[in-house]
């Protein structure tokens, strides 16, 4: 009895796990409305569940899109929670699809959770010296490389544009 107590505890709490995800989005997405009204800033548009959890449309010399990945865990997240996973996209499946969409847009990953030294190394990426940017350039195009069919130059374009 307590096994099947367990199981069922197990699929149900995933649920309220997803609902704080989907929560943790929704209030993301207010934060963004509110930007809109801000004359300094230059979102001039929001979509949910657009290409991604929250497409801003930017205008400031140019106009681009900004995909947004909004993620909530109470675990720490790493390099390998970036990465697709049976019929689940990852993160970095979905940045690269919309590169190849939209070549000139920016990418951000919005996480509410700890995070571990190699997500905070990718995060800081335009910080670093050139021999550190090499660094985890490398290993940026490694956890790439689990995206079918993508290539160096769109790994490092993806580095580039993530905000």
């Amino acid at each position: 009895m307590n096994s099947e107590y367990d199981s069922i505890f197990k699929v149900r709490n995933h649920g309220a796990s997803n609902i704080h995800g989907i929560r943790y989005q929704i209030l993301y997405s207010i934060y963004c409305s509110f930007e809109l009204l801000n004359e300094k800033n230059s979102i001039q548009s929001i979509q949910l569940e657009g290409l991604d959890d929250i497409d801003l449309e930017i205008k400031n010399i140019r106009t681009f899109k900004n995909f947004i990945q909004v993620k909530h865990s109470s675990k720490v997240w790493t390099a390998s929670n970036l990465k697709s996973y049976k019929k689940k996209k990852g993160v970095l499946e979905n940045f690269i699809e919309e590169y190849r969409v939209s070549p000139d847009s920016k990418f951000t990953l919005i996480l509410s959770c700890e995070l571990s030294d190699d997500i905070l190394e990718i995060s800081n990426y335009h910080r670093f010296d050139k021999k550190r940017k090499l660094t985890v350039r490398d290993k940026f195009r490694e956890l790439c490389q689990s995206v079918k069919d993508s290539t160096e130059f769109e790994a490092d374009s993806l580095l580039y544009n993530l905000e």
